[in-house]
């Protein structure tokens, strides 16, 4: 049995992207880049998302109504696994005081840092207004999220002209915002326990 936080080679990141690239998911399923950065807003949000809620964007990001077709019980468990063992190795590192990062779009080029900025983007929707609201007050730790993940190739291309900038204001983003939630979390109850409903 494999270990629940044990990180995903680089192998098994392939597996699960060839997975998602199936012409039966490939026009609405996240790739491991997107899936990545979802998962770590999820993770360093004030507000926990149980995997049944957040789960059903994996399959179909704007819907979610496609549903995966698994070849058996035997792929649905080795899917499943390779997901939460990718959630559980994420939720590990910010458990840390000072974790580490590194996110996908570092270990290799086919995972890109728009695609993880935009997955980042999207697993702040379930926790819409508190997010908003640190946006608002905090622009500067956004922008580059927001320029990387939803602007078009000429406004990424001007902000961005080398790759290792986009990734450091990327990174620096994320240590920024799991720090601000860390320190309201601080002395309190960790709200991150209670469920999200859908918005």
């Amino acid at each position: 049995m494999s270990d629940p936080a044990q990180p995903l080679s680089t192998t098994e990141l392939d597996q699960l992207d060839e997975f998602l690239a199936d012409p039966a998911l490939e026009e609405t399923s996240m790739d491991v880049a997107v899936l990545d950065g979802y998962l770590t807003a999820l993770l360093i949000s004030p507000r926990r998302v149980v995997p049944e809620v957040w789960l059903a964007r994996v399959w179909d990001m704007e819907n979610e109504k496609v549903k995966p077709k698994f070849a058996g019980a035997q792929e649905v468990a080795r899917m499943q696994d390779l997901i939460m063992r990718h959630y559980d190795a994420l939720a590990v590192t910010f458990a840390n005081a000072e974790p580490i990062l590194e996110p996908v779009f570092q270990r290799g080029a086919q995972w890109g840092v728009s695609e993880w900025c935009a997955g980042f983007l999207l697993g702040t929707s379930f926790d819409r207004d508190t997010w908003a609201a640190l946006m608002e007050q905090r622009g500067e730790w956004f922008a580059a999220l927001h320029v990387l993940g939803m602007g078009d190739e000429e406004e990424i291309e001007e902000e961005f002209a080398e790759v290792e900038t986009a990734f450091a204001a990327v990174i620096a983003a994320v240590r920024a915002i799991d720090g601000h939630w860390r320190a309201q979390r601080d002395g309190g109850e960790d709200s991150r326990a209670a469920s999200v409903a859908r918005h």
